[in-house]
């Protein structure tokens, strides 16, 4: 017998959150663990009971073909495998979700972000959108003027966050921005994140080990000195990736954005049904 879930039946909660995970395979977990701590925050003065958590599901599809790769021209689109992951969570005919529905999607991955109009519109599930959500978060606390971008080339390529940031008045940097860009960019991030020359990344698991953990992390301070070199005055940890080695906070005294931490924080107020988690753009005119 199918189990439905239904957010009407967890106190307090207005909607089922779905999370596309699997890109890599280890960020969905640590968002989980950002949900949850963003559900207890939001009531510092209650005790929790495990039925006092945010209802949600999870799809994860570790063979969605690598969104970098992608946009880079050198591999197939993810689209079809993003697609079937939301009808997972929906439980929609294709899917793989049961009985089970969600109401909306968050995409715990950064540069899949860059096909998130295409996603919408399926239609399947309205979508929040963590780009938008983490640049409004600086914007509506600080005078922060330029952003430093720790992301996959792919994602800086597809430029996401950088479009995000001039929407809001705010200028970028990134490495490859700089002189050397291009190997600044490949030794110190893409192979810190996937790996190079025989050493294991963190999507293979590699910030597990000390001695790794350490090189891994050595090289992402090094980017932020660049960053902060290049004017960056808060730098965003732009790759789900990252923050399981760098942990936001600050690092060589400039601030570390992780947008996980802040689409947690939306997710809950989307559940808690005190927003939505888009614009209802196919609502006819009043």
């Amino acid at each position: 017998m199918a189990i439905e879930s239904r957010a009407s039946e967890t106190a307090g909660w207005d909607k089922v959150i779905g999370i596309v995970g699997g890109l890599g395979p280890h960020a969905h977990i640590r968002f989980e663990e950002l949900l949850l701590r963003a559900a207890e925050l939001r009531a510092p003065q209650k005790v929790f009971r495990d039925q006092d958590y945010p209802p949600y599901l999870v799809s994860a599809l570790p063979g969605t073909p690598d969104r970098t790769e992608y946009f880079l021209g050198r591999g197939p689109s993810p689209l079809p495998w993003l697609e079937s992951s939301l009808r997972a969570l929906k439980g929609a005919p294709g899917g793989r979700g049961g009985g089970a529905s969600a109401d909306f999607a968050v995409i715990a991955c950064n540069t899949a972000h860059a096909l998130l109009s295409e996603l919408r519109e399926t239609g399947i599930l309205p979508i929040l959108d963590v780009v938008s959500e983490t640049i409004n978060s600086i914007r509506e606390r600080s005078a922060i003027q330029t952003i430093g971008l720790l992301a996959t080339t792919g994602t800086l390529e597809a430029r996401i966050y950088q479009e995000a940031c001039a929407a809001q008045g705010l200028n970028t940097a990134s490495l490859l921005d700089l002189q050397s860009g291009e190997e600044l960019q490949r030794s110190l991030v893409m192979a810190t994140i996937y790996g190079d020359g025989g050493q294991a990344g963190i999507k293979a698991g590699a910030h597990r080990e000390p001695e790794q953990r350490s090189r891994l992390l050595d090289n992402l301070q090094r980017a932020i000195d660049s960053l902060a070199e290049a004017g960056a005055e808060l730098v965003i940890a732009a790759c789900t990736e990252i923050p399981l080695v760098l942990p936001p906070g600050r690092a060589r005294g400039i601030e570390i954005l992780d947008p996980l931490e802040v689409a947690a924080r939306a997710t809950i107020e989307v559940a808690a049904g005190s927003r939505e988690a888009e614009p209802d753009r196919r609502r006819s005119p009043a």
